[in-house]
């Protein structure tokens, strides 16, 4: 599957991680030297046996140098096409099973809960590769990826690309654990009694001083 195929709109590729290289040569020196065997196997048959079944004798090599033909081209396709993606905004870990079989998995930065890498053994920790694991919150669970070279960098580089994808505002929503109130309990505001308008006097009117209750006997 080509890497363009995999990435949506938008979405760029930062660091694309294949198994420890040497695996291959060790593969590819296996295979160079089993068909060295059938060759020789071949030379000995033609030049030193001329009896009878010699060409089944043939035929079964031949068939033996296919199968290992077969083998060595699934063993070099299983490396190639194992890979470990990193983009600006997931992690894709594609597993190849033989020529066939491929599974693809992936998982957004914001669902990354941890990564962890570690050495198996000695030779491991000497030629700094390791197996790499990362914790997700989604269905996929934990994505693992076997002989990754330079595994606490890798580790590093997808620890800040989660930090500055969550600063980014692309987190898991936060939920408030405060208790929802039902409209029963929701205190009702009670309407505030409008207040009479206070009568405006003006310093200006006139008015009619009272007169005193003797003033008004003698009149």
């Amino acid at each position: 599957m080509d890497e363009f195929e995999l990435l949506h709109s938008g979405e760029h590729t930062i660091m694309d991680v294949r198994r420890y290289r040497p695996f291959i040569l060790g593969i590819v020196s296996v295979w160079t030297l089993a068909e060295l065997l059938i060759l020789g196997a071949f030379y000995l048959v033609s030049h030193h046996y001329h009896g009878r079944g010699v060409e089944y004798l043939y035929l079964g090599l031949l068939a033996i140098a296919i199968l290992i033909i077969v083998i060595g081209y699934a063993f070099v396709q299983t490396y190639i096409k194992n890979r470990l993606i990193i983009t600006n905004s997931r992690v894709i870990v594609i597993t190849q099973h033989g020529l066939m079989g491929q599974r693809i998995a992936q998982c957004s930065l914001e669902f990354i809960q941890d990564v962890s890498s570690d050495h198996q053994n000695l030779m491991a920790a000497i030629l700094d590769y390791g197996n790499l694991s990362v914790e997700t919150s989604g269905k996929e669970g934990t994505l693992s990826f076997t002989a990754c070279p330079n595994p606490r960098k890798v580790t590093a580089l997808i620890v800040r690309l989660c930090r500055e994808r969550k600063q980014e505002g692309f987190g898991p929503p936060v939920v408030s654990l405060e208790p929802e109130t039902s409209p029963a309990d929701t205190p009702v505001n009670t309407p505030a009694i409008p207040s009479l308008p206070k009568p405006s006097v003006s310093l200006d009117a006139e008015f009619e001083i009272p007169k005193p209750p003797w003033d008004v006997a003698q009149s």
